[in-house]
Parts: structure tokens; sequence; C-alpha cells
């Protein structure tokens, strides 16, 4: 009897100390599910809040939901750490748990979040733009889609390239799609016999002869290189950046039909042939 009145004694302590605590953290508990349910509700608020202001703003539209999400986020571990709180709970212990997790996910996922970075970047500064044409790492392509952490690339031939982004912001970026008119360059060699004040001229009429062919910039004409055979040189006309390569395509087109039509000698690799690239031409190569 002794012993089941010792243990009906400890129990009784147990329950009465329980029924303190009780006492003691049901006003604590009860406003820590207050705090917890109206911020709930004013973290909803503010993020549609945060979502308008972004919708109304000029800030990247792949940017917005990133944004939303660390406010949203963010918003609700503040609104837990202050519950605890309340409660009694340390919030130094919480907050440093949370800052170590944060540190072994950060280390677990450095290179994607140089990829993240990189994308912030890319998305604020914005160096390109879907549909720009660029040139990075040597790869002349088109921009057709960017995300957070990498970039879809397409090729002239339509092939597809993805890129993470930490890779393109630490590269140096030719962005083709910027200025307004675009440099159309050609490049040509003649012999020392032709003229080249004629070759100008007969170019100059055929450009401007072709509607996208901004007239009103002066061509750039310049001899290139002084070769054994040729003089080698180049002249760069100015189109519209809108259809710049159809342009380039009718361009080169005009030159050669107005070279041919005025007998202007082209200058081959092997040294100049007056005659016509046939049968006589060939004859000689097999000879040699």
């Amino acid at each position: 009897m002794e012993e089941i009145n010792t243990y009906a004694g400890k129990l009784s302590t147990y329950a009465e100390r329980i029924m303190n605590l009780a006492v003691d953290f049901a006003p604590r508990l009860v406003i820590a599910l207050l705090v917890v349910i109206l911020g709930w509700f004013i973290v909803k608020q503010l993020s549609r809040l945060v979502k308008k202001a972004l919708e109304r703003s000029k800030v990247n539209k792949e940017l917005r939901p990133f944004i939303i999400s660390f406010v949203s986020i963010g918003l609700k571990i503040l609104l837990i750490i202050i519950a605890a709180g309340i409660v009694g709970i340390e919030t130094a212990s919480i907050t440093a748990l949370i800052a170590a997790m944060s540190f072994a996910v950060g280390l677990a996922l450095q290179g994607n979040l140089s990829n993240f970075a990189a994308g912030i970047l890319m998305l604020i500064f914005k160096p390109f733009k879907t549909g720009d044409e660029i040139i990075v790492q040597g790869d002349w392509v088109y921009v057709k889609e960017i995300h957070i952490f990498h970039t879809i690339l397409e090729n002239f031939d339509k092939t597809i390239i993805i890129v993470p982004n930490s890779i393109i912001m630490n590269h140096k970026i030719q962005n083709n799609s910027i200025p307004e008119l675009r440099g159309i360059p050609f490049k040509l060699n003649v012999p020392y016999s032709e003229d080249l004040n004629a070759i100008y001229d007969i170019l100059l009429i055929a450009a401007h002869s072709i509607p996208e062919i901004d007239t009103s910039k002066t061509p750039f004409f310049w001899i290139q290189k002084f070769d054994d055979h040729f003089i080698r040189v180049s002249i760069q006309f100015y189109a519209s950046q809108d259809g710049y390569w159809d342009t380039e395509v009718k361009l080169n087109k005009t030159f050669f039909a107005a070279l041919h039509e005025h007998n202007v000698q082209i200058a081959y690799p092997y040294g100049v042939d007056f005659g016509t690239f046939g049968e006589d031409t060939t004859q000689k190569l097999s000879k040699n």
C-alpha cells in the first residue's frame, strides 16, 4: 500500500505540474496561434500587393515569380520566429538552425546558386533578350529562352544549345541586335590591273539599287591586304536590323551580277585567270 501511495503522489505531482504548465502556456499558445493565422492572411495580402506592383513595374516577367516567392517565404519564416518567441522558445536557436541549414544547402547547391545569381543579373541588366542574335564563347546564335538557371540558344541550323547562366555571364557577350543600323561587309580579291575607283562606283550603284540599304550613310571602303597576286578590298554598307540577313543575301547577289556585267576580274587563290573557269582552266590545273 505504501508503494501505491508513493506512485499516486508522484502522479499527482506530475499532473499538477502539467496543469500549471498548461495554464501558463495556454494563453501564449492561443496568442501564438492567433498571430500565425492573422499573420498568414497578412502575408498572402502582401504577396498579392507585391505581385501587382511588379506587374505595373518594368521588372522582367521571368524575374517576378522569384521575387514574389522570396518575399512570401521570408515573411512566413519571420512569422514562425515571432510565434515561437511568443510561446517562449528561444528564437536565437531557431535563427542559428535556419542559418546552419542555409549554409549546408548553399554548399550543396553552390553551382546552381551561381547560375541562379547569374540569371538574376541577366534579368536585371538585360545584356540580351529573347530573339536577340549574340556571339558568346565563339557560338553565333539566337537567344531562344532565358531561364533563371540556364539559357536556351538556337543555332542557325535550328539546333539547340543549353548553357548555364554563370558561363554566359563570365564571358564576353557580343549582341548584334542592339544597333538599329547594322553594317554588311563585303570582301573582294581583285588583280592589280583593276581600277579600284571604278570597282567602288560599281558596288555603290549596285548597293543603292536595293531599297533596304541606307543611302544616307557613306559606305566604308578600304584595302585590307596587298597579296602577291591580288589586292583584298572591303566595303561596308548599312541596313536596318529588321531583315538583316535577307538584305545581305540580296546585296551579295546584286554585287555578283554587277561585277559580272562590268567584266571585273576576280583573283583566285592560285593567281588570276583571265579566261573562263571551265575546260581550259581545268586542263591547265591538271597539267600543273
